[in-house]
C-alpha cells in the first residue's frame, strides 16, 4: 500500500514553480530589458546648465521694528524669491534678451515663456544662503546660455525692485514726517493750554503731589495722637464725675491718674493718719474732749480741701477737652483740604501726563522717522543688491539623461519581478497536471509512465483507429516505446509482478481507454496471454477500437450463466484477446459489486498471463472503486493540461481509503512544452530521435 498523498507548502514548491515557468520568467525579463534598454539608447540626451546664485535674507523694511515672525518670514522670502526666478516675467525678459530680432505672436510669447519655465529648476543648498539655478535640455550650449541669462535678468530685476522699493520707502516716510509734525504741534499746543487753565506753574506735579501726600500723613498721625488723648481725658472725666455723683469715700485707695499728679493723695495721706489718731483718742477721751474736737475739726477741713481741689481738676481736664475738640477740629478741616488737593493733583497729573506723553511720542516718532529717511536715501543712492551670481555655469560635458546603468539595472529588476510574478500568476490560473515533474512534485505515488501527445501524428493519419492501436501498427514509435517503458515499469517495479491491472481516469476524454489498449498490446508483444477486458458498461469503446461486434460481453456473463472463456474474442494481434462490455446494462454498479464478477475474474487470472480491466471514469460513477478491490494494480491516467490537479488527488485518496493493492500514475498527451523532452528521449535511451514522429 503506498503511502497517503499529502501537499504541503514549502520553499521548494515555490523554487519549483520558478523552475518550472523559467520561459515564462526569461522571456518577460528578456522582453522588458530589452525594450528598456532599445528606448534608453534612443532617448534623447538630456543637459543640465547649472549656475550658482547667493541670496541674502534682505527685505526692504522700512522701519526697523524687530520682527516677531522673523523665522516664518526668512523662509517665506527665500520661497517668494525662487517663485520669481521662475516667473513668467523673467522668461519673458529672457525671450526679449534671447531673441531681439524676432517678432513673436503673443500667444507664441507665452507658450514660450511656458516652456522655458518648466525647464527651470531652483535648488537652495541647506545650511546656506546659496541656490543652484538649472535649465535643462537636449542642447547644452543653448541650456548654459539661458541659465546665465536667468541669473542675469533676476539679479538686475532684484536691485530694480530694490530701488523701487526705496522710493515708494523714502516717499512714505516724507509723508509721514509731514503728518508727525502736524501731530506734534497740536500735541505740544494742547499740553500748553491745559497748562494754562489749570494754573500748573511747575511742568513736575508729581513733586506737589509728594509734597501733599507727605503733609497729609503727618496730619493723620498729630489726629490719631489727639483723638487718643481726648479719649483718656474723657474716661477721667467720667469717672470724677462717676464718684462725686454717687458719693464714694475719698478715701478709696483707686484714684484716676489725674488726681494722683494733684495734692489729693498728700491730704488723702493726712486723712487717714487723722482717723487713725481719733480711733486711737476714743479708747482715751470722750467726744467732747476738745483734742477729739479739734482733730474732727481738722478732719473736717482736710476733706472740704479735696472736694475743693476735686473741683479744680475738674476744671481743669475741662479745659483741656476742649482744646483738644478745637484743635482735632482744625485737623480734621485741614486733612479735608489736603484730600481735597490730593485729588485734584491726581486729575490734573493723569490728563497732564497724557498730554505730556502725547507730545514725547510725536518728538520721538518725528525724530525716529527723520533718522530712517536719511538712512534709506543713503542706501538707495547706493544701488546695492543682496542678490549675486556666484558661479557662472559653463557648458556641461556630460547628459543627465537618460542614465544608462541605471535604467538598465531597473528594466532587468522590473523585468525579474514581473516574470516572477506573471510565472505565480499562470501557476494559479493553472489548475492543471502538465508534466512529469508535476506528477513528481504533487504526488506521493509512484509515476509508472508518461505518453507524449499524439497531437502531431494525428494529423497526419487518414485512420484514428490505427492511431489508437499504435503499439501494434507502429511499433517503432517514440509513442510505442513509451508504452513499452510503462509495462516494464509494472513488471519490475515490484518484488511481485501484478496480474490483474485496471486502468482508469478522473475525468472523461483523458485517454484511459487508448492506454488500456496499447498497454495490453505491449504486453502482448512480449508473448504473454493478454485479456482486455471493457468493464465501463456505461461508455463501452473496446469493440469499436478493434471493430467487433459487441452483442456478447463482460454484462452478458455477468447477468447469464455462460461460460466466461467462450465470450472471449482474440484479436489480430497476437497472444491478446479482448472482452468487450456487451449490452449496456441499467444497474451496472449492483453487477460489478456482485460474486459473479469476482468468480469471473478468477477464471480468466487462471487462463491468462496479464488482464488489463478498462473502467470508466472516476468522477461520475463509482464503478472504479468498486473493481478497484479485484485487481493488484490501479493505473490512474492524467492527461497533461486537462486534469485538475485537485480531482486527481482527490480520487488517487479515494483509492487509498479502500486500500488498493498498488497505485500509480500514467501522464498522458505529454507535450514538448509541459515537460523536459530530452530528459524524456535520455530516459527512453535507445529512442532519442526527435524526428521519430515523422518516421511512423
Amino acid at each position: 500500500m503506498e503511502k497517503k498523498i499529502e501537499i504541503k507548502p514549502h520553499l521548494r514548491d515555490y523554487i519549483y514553480i520558478l523552475k518550472k515557468r523559467a520561459w515564462t520568467v526569461f522571456l518577460v525579463f528578456t522582453f522588458l530589458l530589452l525594450t528598456v534598454t532599445i528606448a534608453t539608447f534612443k532617448q534623447v540626451k538630456i543637459y543640465v546648465a547649472v549656475a550658482q546664485i547667493m541670496i541674502e535674507y534682505s527685505p526692504t523694511q522700512i522701519v526697523a521694528f524687530p520682527d516677531i515672525s522673523q523665522v516664518s518670514g526668512y523662509r517665506e522670502y527665500f520661497e517668494t524669491q525662487f517663485k520669481i526666478i521662475t516667473s513668467r516675467s523673467v522668461a519673458l525678459e529672457v525671450i526679449n534678451r534671447l531673441y531681439p530680432g524676432k517678432n513673436f505672436t503673443e500667444d507664441e510669447r507665452l507658450s514660450l515663456a511656458d516652456f522655458i519655465r518648466e525647464r527651470i529648476t531652483v535648488d537652495p543648498i541647506k545650511k546656506t544662503n546659496l541656490a543652484d539655478l538649472r535649465v535643462k535640455g537636449p542642447d547644452p550650449v543653448e541650456s548654459t546660455n539661458l541659465v546665465n541669462t536667468i541669473a542675469e535678468i533676476y539679479i538686475e530685476k532684484s536691485l530694480e525692485s530694490k530701488v523701487n522699493d526705496y522710493k515708494t520707502a523714502s516717499g512714505w516716510l516724507d509723508d509721514q514726517i509731514t503728518s508727525v509734525i502736524l501731530k506734534m504741534k497740536k500735541a505740544e499746543f494742547d499740553l500748553q493750554k491745559y497748562r494754562e487753565d489749570k494754573k500748573i506753574i511747575s511742568p513736575k506735579i508729581e513733586d506737589r503731589q509728594g509734597s501733599v501726600i507727605e503733609e497729609l500723613t503727618r496730619v493723620n498721625g498729630e489726629l490719631i495722637q489727639l483723638k487718643l488723648k481726648k479719649v483718656e481725658l474723657e474716661i477721667a472725666l467720667s469717672q470724677i464725675k462717676t464718684m462725686g455723683d454717687k458719693g464714694i469715700d475719698i478715701n478709696e485707695t483707686s484714684l484716676p491718674g489725674t488726681f494722683n499728679e494733684s495734692g489729693i493723695q498728700a491730704m488723702r495721706q493726712k486723712i487717714y493718719n487723722l482717723k487713725e489718731e481719733l480711733a486711737k483718742l476714743e479708747k482715751t477721751y470722750m467726744p467732747k474732749h476738745p483734742r477729739m474736737i479739734r482733730l474732727k475739726e481738722e478732719l473736717l477741713a482736710i476733706q472740704n480741701n479735696i472736694k475743693d481741689e476735686i473741683q479744680s481738676v475738674i476744671d481743669k481736664v475741662q479745659n483741656e477737652h476742649e482744646l483738644l475738640v478745637s484743635k482735632e477740629k482744625i485737623l480734621i478741616e485741614r486733612k479735608d483740604e489736603l484730600n481735597e488737593e490730593a485729588i485734584s493733583l491726581l486729575d490734573k497729573s493723569i490728563q497732564y501726563n497724557i498730554l505730556d506723553r502725547e507730545v514725547q511720542i510725536n518728538r520721538n516718532l518725528y525724530d525716529y522717522l527723520l533718522k530712517r529717511a536719511g538712512e534709506i536715501n543713503v542706501t538707495g543712492s547706493m544701488r546695492f543688491s543682496n542678490i549675486s551670481l556666484v558661479d557662472k555655469a559653463t557648458i556641461p560635458k556630460e547628459p543627465v539623461a537618460p542614465n544608462k546603468p541605471k535604467n538598465i539595472i531597473l528594466g532587468a529588476l522590473v523585468g525579474l519581478i514581473l516574470g516572477t510574478g506573471l510565472a505565480f500568476f499562470l501557476e494559479y490560473l493553472d489548475t492543471t497536471i502538465r508534466s512529469i515533474e508535476d506528477v513528481e512534485h504533487y504526488f506521493s505515488i509512484p509515476l509508472f509512465g508518461f505518453v507524449p501527445s499524439f497531437g502531431a501524428y494525428i494529423k497526419k493519419q487518414d485512420k484514428k483507429a490505427d492511431v489508437e492501436l499504435v503499439s501494434f501498427t507502429y511499433p517503432k514509435s517514440t509513442i510505442a516505446e513509451c508504452y513499452r517503458a510503462i509495462r516494464t515499469n509494472l513488471l519490475f517495479s515490484s518484488e511481485h509482478p501484478p496480474k490483474v491491472l485496471m486502468v482508469t481516469s478522473s475525468t472523461p476524454e483523458e485517454g484511459k481507454t487508448m492506454t488500456s489498449v496499447n498497454l495490453s498490446i505491449s504486453m502482448a508483444n512480449s508473448e504473454k496471454r493478454v485479456l482486455l477486458i471493457d468493464a465501463d458498461l456505461r461508455k463501452s469503446r473496446i469493440h469499436k477500437i478493434f471493430k467487433v461486434e459487441n452483442k456478447f460481453g463482460l454484462s452478458t456473463i455477468l447477468t447469464d450463466n455462460i461460460d466466461p472463456l467462450s465470450i472471449v474474442v482474440k484479436t489480430k494481434i497476437p497472444y491478446l484477446s479482448i472482452l468487450t462490455s456487451g449490452p449496456l446494462p441499467k444497474n451496472p454498479a449492483e453487477l460489478l459489486m456482485s460474486v459473479r464478477m469476482r468468480e469471473v475474474l478468477n477464471i480468466f487470472r487462471n487462463n491468462y498471463d496479464f488482464i488489463f480491466i478498462d473502467s470508466p471514469p472516476i468522477l461520475p460513477v463509482t464503478d472504479p472503486s468498486i473493481i478497484a478491490k479485484y485487481v493488484d494494480v490501479v493505473c490512474l491516467v492524467v492527461r497533461s493540461g486537462v486534469t485538475s490537479k485537485d480531482v486527481a488527488i482527490k480520487n488517487a485518496k479515494k483509492f487509498q481509503e479502500i486500500d488498493v493493492k498498488r497505485l500509480g500514475v500514467i501522464l498522458n498527451d505529454v507535450s514538448r512544452q509541459n515537460s523536459d523532452y530530452y530528459y524524456t528521449e535520455y530516459y527512453y535511451s535507445y529512442y532519442h530521435r526527435a524526428e521519430d514522429l515523422e518516421n511512423l
